[in-house]
């Protein structure tokens, strides 16, 4: 895609119900701004003939093949506090017991929050990034 479909691709995101259809690697996907929260918007995507995330997420391989389109939020399994209380105590202990006070889970949404956020990851993972004209449905 050229720097002004970029453009066009991120404002598009950014009103509130917009949507924006691409072929990246082979892949359909559709962008669908939606109302996520009181004043919040978040960009849903939609991945043609894709799997649960559900399935997904317990999946290593598909996974690394989605993470190019859905987001990945990565958290600590113990809260700061807990983080804070555990760093106290002796690390023999911690590796006896089997806790790690800096280990993290992560996991796939179907929510991005920022365009500009999207447009850079797509660039930074697909190869080929097409996209594709809307198509208006006519009544009969």
């Amino acid at each position: 895609m050229t720097a002004q479909e970029w453009k066009k691709f991120e404002k598009t995101l950014s009103y509130p119900y917009g949507l924006v259809t691409i072929e990246a690697d082979g892949h359909t996907v559709d962008f669908v701004t939606i109302k996520t929260g009181t004043l919040k918007y978040g960009i849903f995507v939609q991945l043609h003939g894709a799997k649960s995330l559900l399935d997904v997420n317990k999946n290593p391989e598909l996974k690394a093949e989605y993470s190019k389109f859905y987001p990945v939020i990565s958290r600590f399994i113990h809260k700061p506090n807990e983080r804070k209380r555990l760093s106290k105590v002796r690390k023999g202990i911690l590796k006896e017991v089997g806790v790690d006070p800096q280990q993290k889970y992560s996991y796939m949404t179907h929510i991005w929050n920022s365009p500009k956020r999207l447009a850079n990851h797509l660039k930074k993972n697909c190869e080929s990034i097409k996209l594709v004209p809307k198509q208006h449905m006519e009544i009969v």
